[in-house]
């Protein structure tokens, strides 16, 4: 996710943006580490599902399926609005944006 409008194509180093890294699961935040992870690294396949609550500065995040659980990360945007951003270091790497407009 990232704040505002300054977003300039790198969530991972980017100030003002809370991401997971694809190939290790770890959580940065604003472009530093935050000492947490998923329970494993995400594989071919996997549901990434993420869960932004704004009012509670939460992230949740967690890979469906998968025991351990999910991991919740603080995070306060300084900006506004949210964006969910994606950037890929990897050729041949896919995405699919699932969304769930129950809470809508």
């Amino acid at each position: 996710f990232v704040a505002g409008e300054g977003y300039r194509g790198s969530a991972l180093n980017s100030a003002e943006a809370w991401c997971v890294e694809m190939d290790s699961g770890r959580i940065c935040v604003d472009g530093r580490p935050t000492g947490l992870s998923l329970p494993r690294r995400p594989a071919v396949g996997d549901v990434l599902a993420l869960e932004l609550d704004l009012d509670a500065h939460q992230v949740r995040v967690g890979l469906e399926g998968v025991d351990g659980g999910s991991v919740v990360s603080g995070w306060t945007p300084g900006a506004s609005p949210v964006y969910l951003a994606a950037s890929f270091r990897r050729v041949g790497w896919q995405l699919t944006i699932l969304a769930d407009d129950s809470d809508a």
